[in-house]
């Protein structure tokens, strides 16, 4: 009898698990004809059937990324392998992992693996859901972000980063911030506005005056850095985009602790 296998959500750490999973035949052609007949597992996967390349959104900055470019269809690629496909949303876990309950119905396993990715800290900074924006929430909401900022021939911007410690280690990276600021600048001055904004980058994992490669490319860029603080608040009127390690970019008044 094949074991069956669970697997929650279809973002990367789902996909590289099913190609670790199933051995990839000589011949693709008859992958899922042979897969149907010596597969050991019976192989459900639970999600929306879309897989978004997260690492490319900054480059909507640019121009050079976009939504469509970014997303696939990715029921064709699981019925190739036999994989069963439900579309739909994991909202409880029980029996130890070997019940699944989803908003289509409940699931049963011998195993289960979860790639459901993060969740956002949005309570810890008031006025985070209601007036931030971010590359990590997903192609819409950066997308949002980008008509705001095609809107505006001046102003103030601020970009920064908050890491999450509180469960006693860090979960992610705040690269894509740095990277989302230097395209920032980039993307303005191609528009021939970046004497117009006035770029600021800030973190309270940064320390005042520190020094180092990617400092000092941000001040060749004259980007401020506003280092050592956390906004208390963000007010209304405001839009910014934040980040899963809570990193934002932000246009709007910020009171300091």
């Amino acid at each position: 009898m094949k074991k069956k296998v669970v697997i929650a959500g279809n973002g990367f750490a789902s996909l590289f698990f099913i190609m670790y999973f199933l051995a990839s035949p000589a011949f693709p052609f008859f992958a899922w004809f042979i897969r149907r007949i010596h597969s050991r597992y019976d192989i459900t996967v639970i999600g929306n059937g879309v897989f978004v390349y997260i690492p490319a959104i900054p480059g909507f900055l640019t121009g050079k990324r976009n939504k469509a470019g970014i997303t696939v269809d990715i029921r064709p690629f699981l019925q190739r392998r036999n994989i069963r496909f439900v579309e739909g949303q994991v909202t409880d876990v029980r029996d130890n992992g070997r019940t699944v309950i989803t908003d289509r119905g409940t699931y049963t396993n011998d195993a289960l693996f979860l790639g459901t990715g993060p969740s956002f800290r949005k309570d810890d900074i008031p006025g985070t859901e209601e007036h931030t924006y971010s590359p990590c929430y997903g192609p819409d909401d950066m997308e949002r972000f980008m008509a705001k900022l095609a809107s505006l021939d001046g102003g103030i911007v601020y970009i920064g980063f908050k890491i999450n410690k509180t469960d006693g280690f860090v979960a992610g990276r705040t690269g894509p911030m740095y990277e989302c600021v230097c395209l920032l600048d980039y993307a303005l001055r191609k528009r021939g506005v970046r004497d117009q904004f006035e770029i600021h980058f800030f973190s309270p994992n940064r320390n005042p005056g520190e020094k180092g490669v990617l400092t000092d490319r941000l001040r060749e860029r004259e980007i401020i850095l506003d280092d050592g603080y956390a906004p208390v608040e963000f007010v209304e009127g405001a839009w910014s985009i934040r980040t899963a390690l809570s990193a934002k970019l932000i246009w709007c008044s910020i009171r300091r602790k």
